[in-house]
């Protein structure tokens, strides 16, 4: 199929026009890719921001830890889900973010940074560039369905 040029110029057109607006729908799925792969390497891996081990539990709270039915292997930042649950993504003064939705948890996580001397908390970089990939994928489907409307 040939395409003319005012056919191409067209579909640029809408394809453009489709992506108008659609800032905070792109900047939510790329927050939320950044979520998903924040969360499993917290609360599943028991990973710090740099990828090592959070660390080893104390035998006090690793008996705690054994009579609650968790694991006691690494640390995981997960005792009752409270601080996994309080981490999401939502607007904060008309910005789309990702943080907590209490105080208290996040004291508990800058007392856990503080305790253990490491980053935990803080966004990885292979986490952000997780979320640019799920935000650039955003932007192609919305793109090609501008385009796919011509």
């Amino acid at each position: 199929m040939n395409v003319t040029l005012a056919q191409l110029e067209k579909q640029l057109e809408s394809s453009l026009t489709a992506l108008e607006g659609k800032r905070d729908r792109v900047e939510i799925v790329a927050l939320k890719g950044i979520e998903a792969e924040y969360k499993e390497r917290l609360f599943e891996d028991g990973l710090s921001t740099n990828g090592s081990k959070i660390g080893k539990y104390v035998s006090n709270w690793k008996k705690k830890r054994a009579q609650k039915g968790r694991q006691t292997g690494f640390v995981d930042q997960n005792f009752n889900s409270d601080n996994q649950r309080s981490i999401q993504v939502g607007k904060a003064s008309g910005s789309n973010v990702m943080g907590f939705l209490t105080d208290k948890q996040r004291l508990i996580a800058e007392g856990a940074e503080n305790y253990r001397k490491k980053d935990i908390y803080v966004v990885s970089e292979k986490e952000i560039d997780f979320g640019i990939e799920q935000g650039t994928e955003e932007i192609l489907k919305i793109w090609k369905d501008g385009f796919d409307k011509v």
